[in-house]
């Protein structure tokens, strides 16, 4: 049984990773904002917000950083996301945590045109050489659809015409919610010292488009969907024109950016040592 304290547990993939340590029967700690609940009863709840050191009575096993502003300006994004993330794990270092874990995304590749790749990137390399573990999560999905996913499902079962923002390549790589769930447990209780300094993709080998995807919904829905692929341009500049006059949208126009211009490929070799096999969409 280990200790495991979790930033970011009130968000989707944080609550996904939660629940996946209470089934394997670990201990939880969730640092949370004070006007936040705890994602689940059996943890304690740690007030904390993003940016302040962290305090432990006793030093966890494991501390997962899944806490970020998604609604960030470019300022920010560089003072609460960036330097928040690193004065928080610098503090984890300093106080002996085993195992550090920063949860990031598929978008932080090099060269990426994503500000939310860019900054997450960012952080990677700084947790990478203080001996630090990164994990980048593919497209999650599961049962409960949440974040990304989730928006996407709700937009592909209201409506019986859907317009797809066109893409030069496949770049979704999916990851499903109990694929993620084992990595983590796994990485709570193997060696730290191997882990230590490795990025770890957690996705499925091969990637899809966008359409592919919410073909598969449709299907899995037993409903029947007409498809309009049109350029990717044209639904970023809706979305962000409605960000700029503050309204509430099911999509950010920084996750659009991210789904048409993701990676071409991955290297998932670094499962191997897990036992670990992220699944296809669907499977």
């Amino acid at each position: 049984m280990a200790t495991i304290a979790i930033t970011g547990a009130t968000g989707y993939v944080g609550g996904v990773l939660a629940a996946g340590f209470e089934r394997n029967g670990d201990n939880l700690l969730f640092l949370i904002r004070e006007r936040d609940r705890a994602p689940l009863s059996q943890g304690i709840a740690m007030p904390w917000r993003l940016g302040q050191e962290a305090t432990f009575d006793k030093i966890p096993d494991m501390v997962i950083h899944a806490a970020w502003q998604m609604n960030a300006t470019d300022r920010e994004n560089r003072e609460t996301n960036v330097r928040g993330s690193l004065t928080f794990l610098d503090s984890c270092f300093r106080q002996g945590v085993p195992r550090i874990v920063f949860v990031s995304t598929m978008s932080a590749y090099d060269g990426t045109p994503s500000a939310y790749g860019i900054s997450k990137r960012m952080v990677e390399v700084a947790v990478l050489s203080r001996g630090g573990t990164v994990v980048r999560p593919g497209l999650v999905w599961g049962e409960k659809a949440g974040g990304v996913f989730g928006a996407i499902q709700r937009l592909a079962s209201r409506f019986p015409v859907v317009a797809i923002p066109s893409a030069s390549h496949p770049s979704l790589f999916m990851c499903h919610a109990g694929d993620l769930s084992k990595l983590f447990v796994f990485l709570a209780h193997c060696s730290p010292s191997a882990m230590r300094g490795k990025t770890y993709i957690a996705a499925h080998r091969q990637p899809m488009f966008l359409t592919d995807v919410v073909k598969a919904m449709v299907t899995l829905q037993g409903r029947k969907c007409l498809l309009l692929r049109v350029p990717w341009q044209f639904p970023w500049m809706l979305l962000k024109t409605g960000e700029h006059l503050g309204l509430r949208l099911p999509l950010r126009s920084e996750s659009l950016l991210n789904i048409v211009h993701g990676p071409a490929s991955c290297d998932t070799s670094s499962l191997e040592t897990t036992g670990i096999v992220f699944r296809g969409f669907g499977q």
